[in-house]
Formats: structure tokens, sequence, C-alpha cells
């Protein structure tokens, strides 16, 4: 399987620097964390293929390609598809 035969995880960023957060996985569903350097690191380093951290049923899928999230997009509308009311 090609990096461009795997599903694409948005991601955002956390205020410190340390992970990127995938609110919605889009294999399972759930939300996971992803290593980002921490604090002065080049963050997108850290993108591209990544092992989804999934479990249950979804344990042993083959990842996804760690995206990040536009400018701008919060956590919220990215886990509901909306704006927070």
């Amino acid at each position: 399987m090609t990096v461009n035969e795997h599903p694409k995880a948005i991601a955002t960023l956390s205020a410190d620097g340390v992970h990127w957060i995938v609110p919605h996985c889009p294999i399972c569903g759930r939300e996971h964390y992803h290593g980002a350097g921490g604090p002065g690191a080049n963050h997108a380093e850290y993108l591209g293929h990544r092992v989804a951290h999934c479990a249950g049923q979804h344990a042993g899928t083959h990842g996804y390609v760690l995206v990040q999230a536009p400018k701008g997009t919060d956590q919220w509308a990215l886990l509901y598809g909306r704006a927070k009311p």
C-alpha cells in the first residue's frame, strides 16, 4: 500500500507544540495524538504517514497520512463538522 492509498487524518498542533491532535480518526472515529517535536521544532517534519493508534476491530490497520488543518480551524469544527454553538 502506498502513502497515496492511505486515508488523510487532519490534525491541529497542540498549544505547547508537543503533539499533533487528530480529533476524528478517519479509520475508527476516535481522537489520537502524535508527536510533533516539542516547542521550537519544525512541526511540519512530523506530518506524513503515521501508524494509526486505533484499538479493537481497527487495531493493526496500516495507518494514515497526517496533514495539518488549515490555519484557523478549531478542534470543535474538525470533530463535529460545524462551528461551536
